[in-house]
């Protein structure tokens, strides 16, 4: 188990940026999103205070899932390319 801890983090520190820019990517459209939704559900302008907590709430969850998801595909990347060379080729 703490193989794994160990090679997530070392795959976390070496795509820090990339997973900081997917992160802030998300956010931006999570909170979008919501925006837009309120926007033409709601027809009011300016946001109430429910709204900024939601708006708030749907940045953090899209920035987590986007931060997670890029640590998640490059700790599992050096896993396939490990799997297909000693799988071979089977085309």
């Amino acid at each position: 188990m703490l193989r794994i801890v160990g090679h997530l983090i070392a795959t976390a520190f070496r795509v820090f940026w990339r997973i900081v820019f997917t992160a802030l990517f998300g956010a931006a459209l999570g909170a979008g999103a919501v925006l837009l939704i309120t926007a033409v559900v709601t027809r009011h302008w300016p946001p109430s205070q429910l709204t900024l907590v939601l708006l708030v709430g749907g940045a953090v969850l899209a920035a987590y899932a986007g931060g997670v998801t890029v640590l998640m595909i490059e700790a599992v990347a050096p896993l396939k390319a490990v799997e297909q060379e000693l799988g071979g080729d089977r085309r």
